[in-house]
């Protein structure tokens, strides 16, 4: 055997060798391209069941926010109820507070017109208060007198 046999031989032996190599470079590209085909159509799956879920997400949010509009359209008379309530309220204790205005204006203005047209009647009232205290002591010393009598 020659030298150019020896190096064809050591040539074979080393394109074997890379052929070994290169088939397992192959097997475990083809594993990896396996493993994401399957995690490619597991995603995929995954994709479709969130879809569904979305759209019956959506749908029952559709379905409260009819709802909720119902019940607002519903709750708009009562609304409207409650605030005619209070402008009514509001208007009452106004002319509740006019008529107090004027009738404290009214009572005060009478009161003064009184003071001054019976300024001199009030000696002759406290001489009948004063008389009618006596006249009642009188009758209280009296009424003892006559019941530590009977005893």
């Amino acid at each position: 055997m020659g030298l150019m046999d020896v190096s064809v031989f050591i040539i074979a032996i080393a394109v074997c060798f890379l052929v070994f190599y290169l088939i397992r470079v192959l097997k475990s590209m083809e594993r990896s391209l396996n493993q994401t085909e399957e995690t490619i159509a597991q995603i995929k799956t995954q994709i479709d069941q969130l879809g569904e879920e979305s759209a019956r997400l959506l749908q029952h949010t559709n379905q409260i926010v009819v709802d909720l509009d119902k019940k607002s359209r519903s709750l708009n008379p009562l609304f409207q109820s409650i605030e005619e309530t209070g402008l009514a309220a509001q208007q009452l204790s106004s002319t509740i507070m006019q008529i107090s205005s004027a009738l404290t204006h009214n009572v005060k203005s009478g009161i003064e017109k009184s003071a001054k047209t019976n300024h001199h009647d009030w000696p002759k009232i406290l001489q009948a208060i004063s008389l009618g205290y006596y006249l009642a002591r009188k009758w209280k010393e009296r009424n003892k007198g006559t019941t530590g009598k009977d005893a």
